[in-house]
């Protein structure tokens, strides 16, 4: 079972395609997902920009979206920290394989309906947003890719406070976190991702890539203290999502995803679009038990 080294948690030197990157990307889902939240730092050295996705997911209520795909690089070659106007966002190692932080300070958009942030400017109500939180691995170490792509993921506990206007809220939650570096072509392949976490200690993490009518399917499950891989996570490429959710198969076990709410990204490159529709949601598993975590389906836009 392939697990992270210590050196993957750094900074990696550049490759030379257009759109080699390295990102981060965290997330947090209360025990009941009513709430819950991602951000994603993107570094993209050959396009001289970095991406601040940030969101807050709550049932009944406006997503809290920021999108910056404008952001300047670190200014230090082995940091995270971002700073441009009305932004300031970091993300630390504090003990590696076990403990990372992220911090922001921002303002955000409260979008009442998100299906429509391909609109260009979105469209909401500026909020002050931002948060301290910590992420402690729950697993037996950090997940690993295998060699088709390098990339790690690791179930966690969350803990700290989401500030969102004038209001406080502590987050006791769990969570997922990925760390990834290498060519990120947004426009050559579609996928679904997904985390899951259930009260039983069980966690499932997922990623099939389409290419062409094939696809590969990557992640684990993590049961019993053991990390085990993922085989095959079937999903109908041909499915839109739907707000009423979907059916997944891991190893062939099957899973209702029920979305709660939606924090989807949409990423534009001249006439090329695409947009990561991700949302806040349950998983009903065949055995009966109820999981929650994030969903994710990465569609290219043509015509």
């Amino acid at each position: 079972m392939p697990l992270a080294h210590i050196d993957d948690e750094l900074r990696h030197p550049r490759g030379t395609a257009p759109w080699w990157n390295e990102s981060v990307y965290l997330d947090w889902t209360d025990n009941d997902a009513t709430s819950g939240g991602y951000l994603r730092i993107g570094l993209l050295p050959n396009r001289n920009a970095a991406w601040y996705w940030g969101a807050l997911v709550r049932a009944g209520e406006p997503t809290i979206l920021l999108i910056d795909d404008e952001v300047p690089l670190p200014s230090r070659s082995d940091g995270w920290e971002l700073r441009s106007d009305g932004l300031w966002a970091d993300y630390t190692v504090e003990s590696p394989l076990e403990h990372v932080s992220a911090g922001l300070e921002s303002f955000a958009l409260a979008i009442d309906a998100p299906e429509e942030v391909d609109r260009s400017p979105m469209l909401g109500d500026r909020v002050a947003f931002g948060f301290e939180l910590d992420w402690f691995t729950a697993g037996p170490g950090v997940y690993r890719w295998p060699a088709v792509a390098e990339r790690t993921e690791a179930p966690c506990r969350v803990e700290g406070n989401v500030l969102l206007g004038d209001e406080t809220m502590p987050v006791d939650a769990v969570g997922q976190r990925d760390h990834s570096w290498g060519d990120r072509e947004w426009f050559a392949a579609e996928w679904t991702w997904t985390a899951f976490h259930f009260p039983d200690g069980r966690h499932i993490h997922t990623t099939t890539v389409w290419l062409g009518d094939a696809h590969l399917s990557f992640g684990y499950t993590l049961a019993d203290g053991r990390y085990h891989d993922v085989h095959n996570a079937a999903m109908d490429r041909r499915t839109p999502v739907r707000p009423d959710g979907t059916s997944l198969i891991v190893n062939g076990e099957s899973m209702e995803i029920e979305p709660v709410g939606w924090a989807p990204a949409p990423i534009r490159d001249g006439d090329r679009s695409a947009r990561l529709d991700r949302a806040l949601a349950r998983v009903h598993h065949q055995d009966g038990t109820v999981g929650v975590g994030w969903w994710e389906r990465h569609h290219i836009h043509t015509g």
